[in-house]
């Protein structure tokens, strides 16, 4: 299909090669594993030193799958057809694949990839950004609402979310995206309530 394709399932089978030896053993969903990835149109995989692990993926059908690890959050939905020419058309227009880094990584922050195998040619690429540079780029907006969307909608897969401070979105004020002014839902920061640098 496209030269994409084949990163993708080196990305869902073990994750991106710079990052592996720091992450230890993989830990990678059997589920997720398990995916088509001929019909994936999207990955997006970011691992940071600070809260683990989100991975989001869409395929070409809609149906669309968000993961963080640690915690066990996750969530499944089903992208409507206009849904998904909408999320095409902002990419295309805010010229993702043409998106290039610019610099090195600052202490701690982390560096998402962000696999895109669409039917427009505009849209078939593989980027590894730094945090700071992917908020800088027109296609945040689009990558940033889709994420928090499904991460708002996640629920934790493996009993963890029970509000004792591990970082899972509990509400126990740790930064964590519960919308407590550490992180995610504040409109501002990373997962981490960074502001930027996972």
């Amino acid at each position: 299909m496209t030269r994409a394709l084949p990163l993708l399932a080196l990305l869902l089978a073990c994750g991106s090669s710079d990052e592996a030896s720091t992450r230890g053993p993989d830990t990678t969903p059997q589920a997720v594993v398990e995916l088509e990835t001929e019909a994936l149109v999207l990955a997006w995989e970011v691992t940071s030193t600070r809260w683990g692990r989100e991975l989001l993926l869409v395929k070409r059908d809609g149906r669309t799958r968000f993961l963080q690890e640690p915690g066990g959050l996750r969530s499944e939905r089903t992208l409507t057809s206009g849904e998904l020419a909408q999320l095409r058309a902002d990419l295309r227009d805010a010229e993702v694949c043409a998106s290039r880094s610019r610099r090195e990584g600052t202490a701690d922050e982390s560096r998402p990839q962000l696999t895109l195998a669409m039917d427009d040619a505009a849209l078939r690429c593989d980027l590894h950004l730094w945090w700071g540079e992917w908020e800088a780029t027109d296609a945040w907006p689009v990558l940033d609402g889709l994420r928090r969307r499904l991460r708002m909608e996640a629920t934790p897969g493996d009993g963890d979310g029970d509000g004792d401070g591990d970082g899972d979105g509990d509400g126990d004020g740790d930064g964590d995206g519960d919308g407590d002014g550490g992180g995610d839902g504040d409109g501002g920061g990373e997962l981490d309530g960074e502001g930027g640098g996972a």
